[in-house]
């Protein structure tokens, strides 16, 4: 049948396939070189419309899955560093900066997302809103309101920052815990992005990874909460042990909801880098040598 022409990736291990026969198997790890040509010829068997403006959509994948990144990192460093200070039996005097510049920055990411989502699908890309259905609303609604908690947030930690009011060992779980509405419906209209802009970039695998990614991360940030409220009341309640070990399990959840956000920027990253390249014909892609 020939050899592959051009660079393919490996469906499974992203091996360079280049110059490997098409019925022989990819060296790294086996699966059929095959599959892979199918793969990035799968575009054929689908009638999808072509994206007008395919460097502004990859564009607004990619701040997406980074404005996740940002925020979780932004956001779980002060906890975190609370937490471990209270296993120390220390306190630290970054917490409260940390808190404040965390805040103003997660805000600013998700205003910059969420406009360039908007940007990316509206006007000329009629054919991708229109797939993205009602998911476009709830992804502005979700920016919304991830924006309008932040804001709060933010406002509530300058407050106690600038008049060291007692509200300010709640603020950070709380401030989490407020945006999870906003958090859940942004995440879930991006998972439904991932589904039609992976179709049209034939990164179906990085598509299919990010996705589950996202669905992960709801999870882990509910879980982020939970154990975070459980702390302070099972200490309360003098279940020391207990405490101690609702502490330990918000910060594995939130260690653990960096990896997966690290893991969808760069999933993400392959699905807009395959979004810009041009739909390859079979006779571009085999040598038929």
């Amino acid at each position: 049948m020939g050899a592959i022409r051009v660079s393919l990736r490996c469906m499974r291990c992203r091996y360079e396939l280049l110059g490997q026969p098409v019925e022989g198997r990819c060296p790294e790890c086996g699966i059929p070189v095959a599959s892979s040509l199918a793969l990035r010829m799968d575009h054929l068997q689908h009638d999808e419309a072509q994206l007008r403006r395919p460097g502004l959509v990859a564009a607004a994948v990619v701040t997406a899955a980074v404005n996740i990144l940002l925020c979780t990192a932004l956001q779980l460093g002060a906890p975190l560093l609370a937490a471990i200070d209270s296993l120390r039996g220390q306190v630290s005097l970054l917490q409260g900066q940390m808190r404040l510049w965390g805040w103003m920055a997660s805000l600013a990411s998700v205003l910059v997302s969420g406009f360039l989502l908007w940007i990316a699908t509206r006007g000329a890309e009629a054919a991708l809103r229109s797939e993205w259905g009602r998911w476009r609303g709830w992804m502005l609604i979700g920016h919304a309101a991830w924006a309008g908690a932040l804001a709060v947030a933010a406002g509530m930690e300058w407050f106690d920052y600038a008049f060291s009011d007692p509200i300010r060992n709640s603020i950070p779980w709380a401030g989490i815990a407020i945006q999870l509405p906003g958090v859940t419906c942004a995440l879930s209209a991006f998972h439904a992005l991932l589904a039609i802009v992976g179709r049209r970039s034939q990164a179906l695998r990085e598509a299919r990874a990010a996705r589950q990614s996202v669905s992960l991360m709801n999870t882990n940030a509910v879980l982020v909460v939970v154990f975070a409220i459980a702390t302070p009341l099972l200490h309360r309640l003098e279940m020391d042990w207990a405490s101690t070990g609702a502490m330990v399990g918000a910060m594995a959840m939130s260690l653990l909801l960096v990896f997966g956000a690290a893991y969808l920027v760069a999933n993400a990253w392959w699905v807009a880098h395959a979004l810009l390249l041009p739909k390859p014909k079979i006779e571009e892609l085999v040598d038929p040598n």
